[in-house]
């Protein structure tokens, strides 16, 4: 994995270090700055052997990729989830009725950590990022499932830090009330948004899982289409599964939208 670079920062709320993987475009040195694309369950995005599914989302061959096709880079930087505490990190609200979409779960008492999580991500993590490699302040915030719920809270949260959320395979069932709540009040029309979702997305064995990810997601583009957001789109995969492949297959698409939309130079 060439070209990618591997830190550790700390995060004093959780007392750990957290892996930071940085991928730098192949004309790195021949530019003067770059967008950066921020990425959660950094453990998929680069290497299948560390990722939790066993599949990647194969980023690098992704964006390498698009620099042979339009000679445009741009900075990676894949942040590890917390593992045990991924639920708690990637929510600023507690979960509601997360017993009934996840039967199986030892620990319902789950989310709460995310103000926290974003403090240190524009606290600690852009001023390192910025401070150490050629950014132009023009970030991307990007996450699937619930990478895609903190993404939005922290990308509505941070409008003068990022200028767009994608978020893929929302998983809003985890507090649908608390985000809805929290987009109503904090919805900024500059900031660009792409949300995505399979027919077929499902988090546990709960039968009707499928029509949350699917119906709470067209509910969010309605929201979204009474604000008239001039950069947004909704992309809906038919058949597509809650899984790192199909996030992977959908992320080359995702990158040209960004492009088509002036949001990679």
């Amino acid at each position: 994995m060439d070209n990618i670079l591997t830190f550790y920062l700390p995060v004093a709320y959780l007392n750990q270090e957290r892996r930071i993987q940085i991928y730098l475009p192949k004309n790195y040195e021949n530019s003067s700055t770059f967008s950066v694309l921020y990425f959660h369950d950094g453990q998929n995005i680069f290497d299948a052997k560390n990722s939790f599914s066993g599949h990647s989302w194969e980023i690098k061959a992704a964006v390498d990729k698009f620099y042979q096709e339009h000679q445009k880079g741009v900075i990676v930087v894949a942040v590890d989830n917390a593992e045990e505490n991924r639920l708690n990190e990637y929510s600023p609200w507690k979960a509601s009725n997360l017993n009934y979409f996840i039967p199986n779960l030892i620990e319902t008492d789950q989310g709460g950590l995310g103000k926290k999580y974003n403090n240190w991500f524009v606290e600690t993590l852009v001023p390192f990022i910025n401070n150490n490699f050629k950014t132009n302040n023009n970030n991307l915030l990007i996450g699937s499932s619930m990478g895609g719920y903190i993404s939005l809270y922290i990308g509505y949260k941070n409008p003068e830090i990022f200028s767009a959320i994608i978020s893929l395979s929302t998983a809003i069932w985890f507090n649908k009330k608390a985000l809805f709540d929290f987009i109503n009040k904090n919805l900024n029309l500059k900031t660009a948004l792409y949300l995505d979702v399979g027919t077929a997305e499902s988090s546990s064995e709960l039968a009707d899982f499928p029509k949350y990810y699917l119906n709470d997601t067209l509910e969010l583009k309605a929201l979204i289409d009474k604000n008239k957001l001039k950069k947004f789109r909704v992309h809906i995969e038919k058949n597509a599964r809650h899984s790192e492949i199909e996030w992977q297959a959908r992320f080359p698409h995702i990158l040209n939208w960004l492009n088509e939309q002036g949001l990679i130079y």
